[in-house]
Formats: C-alpha cells, sequence, structure tokens
C-alpha cells in the first residue's frame, strides 16, 4: 500500500529573493553562476518590470540600443532569406518561360522546317534570358546594398554602447536569454568547421571513426568485478518517477507494441490522474509503503532544475530524492550550458558543467525541508537518504550530494546518490572526490556519460583529421580512398585511430562523471568498476543512443544481478 503526503506551503522552504547573493557552499565559497571564468556571471531573477505609468527614465538606454542592434542582426537573417526566396522564383520563372519558348521554337521547327515563328521564338528566349541575367544581377546588387547598410547600422549601433542578445533578454528573461546567447555561440564553435562537409560524407566519416574505435577498442569493459549496490534497481525505479506517469511507463519498460496500445487506451479512456503522484509510482512498478512529500514536475522560473521528488520509502528505510532526466525544452537549455564554470567543492576549487551546476545550486535548499520531514518520520537510528536521477536527474542529483556532504543539512544521516547515466559534470580531481558518495552506472556505448563539450569537440576534430589528415600533421593511410579502405578493413585501423588520437583530440576542459564508476556490459555479463578512460570519448555505434534508456538500465542491472549470483 502506497500513502500520499503533500508538504503545506508553509513547510515548504521560503523562496530566495531576487536580489540575494549567490549560494554559499559548505566552506563558505560564494559561487556566482557563470558560463566560464572569463565571463560575467549569469544573473540569477528576470529584471523587475517596470509600473504602469513610469517615466521614460526608467528606460535603459543600452538595453533599447542591444534591442534595436539585435533587431537589425534579424532582419540581416530575414533579408537574406527573402532574397534567396526572390532567387529562387527568379530562376523558376524565367526558366519556365525559356522551356516554353524553346519547345514551341522546337515544335514550330518541326512541323514546318525553319520559319519565322520559330526564329521569333528564339529571339524571344534571348531576351527572356538576357532579363534573367539582368534581374539576378539587379537583385545581388540590391542583395549586397541591404546587407551593407545593415552593417554599417550595427557598427553604428555598436560604437554607441549596443550589447548583443539584448532582445532575447527582453523577451525571454536575463537568465534564459543570456543562456540561449551562449549555447548559440557554442554551437557556432563547434559546428562552424565543419560547414563546408557535405552531410553524407560527413556520415561516412562518423561510420568510418566508429569502425576505427571498435577495432581497436576491446568488446568488454575492462576494470575489477564489483558487486552492486544494495536495492540500485529499486532506486532506478524512482528515479523514474519525476517523468510522470505517461513517461515513465515508457521509459522503465521496454516498449512493446500491446503495452503502448495498453498504454495509450488507459490514458484516453481515464484522462489525468487524480494522485499524479501515486499514477507515477504505480507505472513504475515501486510496490510497498512510500509516502509523497514533494512531486514537482518541470518546476516554473527555475532554470536548471528538473523534475523532483521527494519520498519516504518504509520497505527499505531511506528518505528518496530522485530526480528526472531532460523532459523539457527548459531542461534542454540546462544540458546546452555546458561550458566548465569555476566553483568550489569538498574544499577544492575546479570546474563542472555550468548549468548542472546552477540546478544543484538552487535545488540544494528546496529539498532541505521536505527531507529533513522525511528523516524524522523514519525516526531510524541510521538515518539515510539516498539521491537517485536518471540523465540529468544524475548529474543535478550528484552535484547536489556533493553540495550536501559540504553543507550537512542532515546531521548524521549517511547520504548517497545513485547516477544513472551521469553526464561528465565535474573535472578528474573532483569527480575522484566524490567516489564515497556518488556511484554512476554506465550501460554499453551510452552517449550521455561520454558527452561533454570537450568530446564533441574531439569528435569533430577526429572526422575533420580523416578527411583531410595532414592538416593535423598525421600521415594519410596508403591507400587511394581512405573511408573504403577503412570500411575494407584494407589498413591498419588500431594504428591509425591512436594517430588521430594523438593528433586531432586535443580539446582542453575535460569533464568526467561524478564518482565510482560501474560500467554494465549488454547481456548478462558482470559489472565492472572503470576509470574515467572508459568514457573519455564519444563512442559511434547503433546503440550509442538506445543505451541510454531507463529500461536498459534496469535490464543491464538486473542481467548482472544474476550474472553475480552463484
Amino acid at each position: 500500500s502506497a500513502v500520499f503526503l503533500d508538504v503545506s506551503p508553509a513547510d515548504a522552504p521560503e523562496a530566495t529573493p531576487a536580489d540575494a547573493p549567490a549560494t554559499v557552499t559548505g566552506s563558505g565559497h560564494i559561487e556566482p553562476w557563470a558560463f566560464h571564468k572569463d565571463r560575467a556571471p549569469l544573473p540569477m531573477s528576470r529584471p523587475p518590470v517596470p509600473e504602469a505609468g513610469a517615466g521614460e527614465s526608467d528606460w535603459d538606454p543600452v538595453v533599447a540600443l542591444g534591442v534595436g542592434h539585435d533587431a537589425v542582426a534579424l532582419g540581416a537573417h530575414g533579408a537574406t532569406l527573402g532574397f534567396g526566396i526572390a532567387r529562387g522564383c527568379t530562376r523558376l520563372g524565367f526558366g519556365l518561360a525559356s522551356l516554353f519558348l524553346r519547345n514551341a521554337a522546337g515544335v514550330s521547327e518541326a512541323l514546318a522546317g525553319p520559319n519565322a515563328v520559330g526564329a521569333a521564338l528564339y529571339g524571344t528566349d534571348y531576351v527572356v534570358a538576357a532579363a534573367r541575367r539582368i534581374t539576378e544581377t539587379s537583385q545581388s546588387v540590391a542583395e549586397g546594398i541591404t546587407h551593407t547598410s545593415l552593417k554599417a547600422t550595427q557598427a553604428g549601433l555598436s560604437a554607441c554602447g549596443a550589447q548583443e542578445g539584448q532582445l532575447l533578454r527582453v523577451v525571454l528573461g536575463d537568465e534564459i536569454g543570456l543562456a540561449l546567447q551562449g549555447v548559440l555561440a557554442t554551437a557556432d564553435r563547434v559546428c562552424r568547421p565543419m560547414m563546408c562537409v557535405p552531410l553524407p560524407q560527413l556520415l561516412q566519416l562518423a561510420a568510418a571513426w566508429g569502425t576505427l574505435q571498435r577495432a581497436a577498442s576491446p568488446a568488454q569493459p575492462v576494470g575489477p568485478v564489483c558487486a552492486l549496490p544494495p536495492h540500485c534497481e529499486r532506486w532506478l525505479l524512482f528515479a523514474g518517477v519525476p517523468y510522470g506517469a505517461g513517461i515513465s511507463c515508457g521509459l522503465l519498460h521496454r516498449p512493446t507494441l500491446p503495452r503502448v496500445v495498453s498504454h495509450v487506451h488507459y490514458h484516453m479512456s481515464t484522462g489525468p490522474p487524480v494522485d499524479p503522484a501515486g499514477a507515477a509510482l504505480e507505472c513504475a512498478g515501486i510496490e510497498g509503503a512510500v509516502e509523497v512529500l514533494l512531486y514537482v514536475q518541470q518546476p516554473e522560473g527555475l532554470f536548471g532544475v528538473p523534475s523532483y521528488t521527494v519520498a519516504v520509502d518504509y520497505e527499505t528505510g531511506y528518505v528518496i530524492v530522485a530526480l528526472a532526466g531532460t523532459s523539457s525544452m527548459r531542461d534542454v537549455l540546462t544540458d546546452l550550458v555546458c561550458e566548465p564554470t569555476p566553483m568550489r567543492l569538498r574544499g577544492m576549487d575546479g570546474y563542472a558543467h555550468a548549468g548542472m551546476w546552477t540546478g544543484a545550486q538552487r535545488l540544494a535548499p528546496l529539498l532541505e525541508t521536505a527531507v529533513q520531514k522525511g528523516l524524522q518520520k523514519l525516526g531510524d537510528a541510521r538515518p539515510r537518504v539516498v539521491v537517485c536521477g536518471h540523465s540529468l536527474g544524475a548529474g543535478v542529483g550528484a552535484l547536489l550530494t556533493g553540495l550536501w556532504q559540504d553543507r550537512r543539512p542532515f546531521p548524521g544521516a549517511a547520504v548517497h546518490c545513485l547516477a544513472y547515466a551521469c553526464p561528465q559534470v565535474l573535472d578528474p580531481a573532483l569527480a575522484a572526490a566524490l567516489r564515497p558518495h556518488v556511484t554512476t552506472f554506465i550501460v554499453g556505448d551510452d552517449i550521455v556519460p561520454r558527452l561533454s563539450l570537450a568530446t564533441v569537440l574531439d569528435l569533430r576534430d577526429a572526422l575533420l583529421c580523416l578527411r583531410t589528415p595532414q592538416a593535423y600533421g598525421v600521415s594519410p593511410p596508403d591507400a587511394p580512398d581512405v573511408l573504403g579502405a577503412i570500411g575494407r578493413g584494407d589498413v591498419d585501423a588500431a594504428q591509425l585511430y591512436r594517430a588521430v588520437r594523438e593528433g586531432a583530440c586535443r580539446a582542453a576542459g575535460r569533464l568526467c562523471p561524478a564518482g565510482r564508476l560501474i560500467a554494465l556490459a549488454p547481456g548478462a555479463a558482470v559489472p565492472r568498476e572503470v576509470g574515467p578512460d572508459h568514457v573519455a570519448e564519444l563512442r559511434v555505434s547503433g546503440d550509442m543512443l538506445a543505451a541510454h534508456m531507463l529500461f536498459r538500465h534496469l535490464e543491464a542491472l538486473e542481467a548482472a544481478r544474476g550474472a553475480m549470483t552463484p
């Protein structure tokens, strides 16, 4: 049976005022959120809305100039699109006219031989072609004049103090706008060197690189056999609860046609559940006495904070803090704000995933009151808290656990995090420092525990190196078709792989999943403890996305448990 109790508003932690300082860690070090050590801190709240009737003095001229600058930039993109459409329509219209004239002239000559009508049609076609060239030239000149004028306007606004990104901040708020601006800048940095590579060739390069990776790497994880933590399968089910009843059912159980049809029919016939937390627990398959204290999905106005649940599990004697993975556009933005940001944890200076570090700092005070209430309800001589999360929730949960180890909000309580598919959230030294408090599970070639800005840059440079090895100081294989030779196995794959890794994969700002790393291979394979090298690069394979699913983790844990049982 399950018992549900919502914390009343009086029990909830007080909201942090908009002008409050940044979060203070247990070490007393104030850490404002920032994209990068050289960038200004990200504002923690939206700017106040001017009251009705406010005078012109309330309008910031810098903001006005920035909005104008961004509007002009947006206009430049619109002009490019508009002139592109105009060129396409011009080619289409004149092309159809020329085609009709030539065909008509050809039919006329076929029926009556060379004649005045055919000659007139060919002459008209010549005039049409000349008009087309004049029109296209005029369009190009007009486009050039338009873009020159817009660039001059932008330069003038910049000279007056305009700052880029103000339009996004006005429309979306300071925090989201600045975050999105940073994401766009990062995307441009990653993608610009690949813009000259056609997509089909890029896919061929990726397939070839995956072939080299498989040839140079062992088929199974390398490391000592290790025991699984107790209840780790149950904690995985809890990690699916904050997703909600509909999503958790699909993520935790392998999708089959009968299951999908039954699930859709259930929701269409019953409508939204009266008790969302209870429905989520039921869909996750969690049995026993569970009391839900907090159940919040997609919290509004809190960038970096995923959906979360706090519950008391009377079956095991733990207070559970469960965090969902990416389930909204705000969560996607948190994932993409991936620049390493300077911070302090466990008495050490280091770097963390910027978006998830923000989420952990904001989530810590929000949950402490509910966790303390749960510990009081258990009244156990061994108070225990387990933080469990998947994907984004695993990354935020690992950082949250580190913060709680510093802050010590639950005296005498053991706090441990089980992170399923934890992203790369901490630099190697800090990730190792959380080893006693965080256990990360990695299934197969799962992309997320290997995903960071550094590994994405490494993959990009590896693909470009395969395309032009000389540009990276790598001796190309003695084969006219390198990609074809790799596919046929005509080159020393291991040697070429090492040469590319050493010559091209040198991105700075390395991060790692937090804590102790346990690798789970597909099938009935024993769990093995691995080091950071196991997740040092993105592995290109057909399983890199599917291995991230929650049901794949559950199947791998159950298979590993069976393999460890005599």
